[in-house]
């Protein structure tokens, strides 16, 4: 599935080019989460939550309802923009956010 309305000139989410220290606008961004999620960071255990059902509303896999509100982006920017030293991961988040959210009407 190719999300609409991104901000950046290629719109599908799965073949994005390598962003933020190597990471992946694919299903690979989780990958970034994990270890703090392994941590117990509750931040990074909840975006990697969300992160999850992206990836699955993205690939059309049978899902739960959302989590709740999406709310990664912000957890993103207040964790690793306002308080972090890596405002390029809270920029990913927000557009990986941004995309899903365009497209939840649309199915």
């Amino acid at each position: 599935m190719v999300l609409k309305n991104s901000a950046h000139a290629a719109t599908d989410w799965r073949a994005q080019p390598a962003d933020c220290d190597g990471t992946y606008r694919d299903d690979n961004i989780g990958l970034t989460f994990a270890p703090m999620a392994a941590q117990a960071f509750a931040p990074a255990v909840s975006i990697e939550r969300q992160l999850l059902w992206c990836r699955h509303f993205v690939l059309g896999v049978p899902r739960e309802d959302p989590p709740g509100p999406l709310s990664m982006g912000l957890i993103a920017v207040r964790e690793f923009d306002m308080y972090g030293d890596r405002p390029e991961l809270a920029a990913l988040v927000n557009d990986v956010q941004r995309l899903v959210q365009a497209n939840i009407g649309l199915r």
